[in-house]
């Protein structure tokens, strides 16, 4: 696999302009430019750009925990816990 370091590093630099242009509008001071970041920060940024990285993601499904045969009574399929059985007999749910 050959890497056009020319088109990395101008992929993460058009990434860090893209993001540098929304500070102002989230109350945030201005990022430095580009060519005042160190190496390490524009690395950094290129990696960004270099697409998934192979293996488990930052987002996982949640193993299931009851036996099987037993029902799902929460609204995610987990098992309602203590508070949310205290909650009801307190009066039912609470109005949002």
């Amino acid at each position: 696999m050959t890497i056009d370091f020319a088109a990395r590093e101008q992929a993460g630099r058009a990434l860090y302009e893209q993001r540098m242009s929304l500070l102002p509008g989230l109350g945030q001071p201005p990022a430095p430019a580009w060519e005042d970041l160190s190496d390490g920060e524009r690395e950094r940024w290129c990696r960004h750009t270099d697409g998934p990285v192979p293996g488990p993601g930052p987002t996982r499904t949640r193993p299931v925990t009851r036996p099987p045969g037993v029902m799902a009574d929460g609204v995610d399929g987990a098992r309602v816990d203590d508070a949310t059985l205290a909650r009801g007999a307190q009066g039912g749910r609470r109005s949002r």
